[in-house]
Formats: C-alpha cells, structure tokens, sequence
C-alpha cells in the first residue's frame, strides 16, 4: 500500500490490499478501497466520495482487458 503523504483518508475509510493513492487525493468517510484481488491506483488530485466501495471482482489478469482498477488525474467520484 502505498498513500502520498499529501493525501487525505478520512478515519473512517478502509484502504487494504494493492492501493496506491496519489498527492492531494481525498478518500471520503466510509470509503472502501479494496485492492486484495487486483492493484487498485488512484491518481493525484482525485477525490472518492464518502461511502464509495471501489475493488475488482475478478481474480487473474488477461493481457487484453486488464482486471486492475486506474483512475487517473483530477477526477471525481
């Protein structure tokens, strides 16, 4: 797991697994970021509102469509 120093993960979020966080992001109260299946990566400046469950639901990878999660820069979810 890796979060920026610079991001902000509200006390009552869950972050396990596979995370990266990028600077100035912002996971919302509630928020579960689940990356035990599959890598999850979260750009910078992005915000995961409260309550948001963000995880893959398949096991494996296949080269074509990739099962791990990206979101890019400045976005908002």
């Amino acid at each position: 797991m890796q979060i920026s120093p610079s991001a902000y993960v509200a006390s009552s979020s869950t972050v396990f697994g596979s995370v990266q966080i990028g600077q100035n992001s912002y996971m919302g109260f509630g928020s579960v970021i689940n990356g035990l299946q599959n890598p999850i990566r979260i750009g910078a400046n992005t915000k995961v509102g409260e309550n948001s469950v963000l995880e893959t639901n398949v096991l494996g990878n296949d080269e074509a469509y990739p099962v791990s999660l990206t979101i890019g820069n400045d976005v908002n979810i």
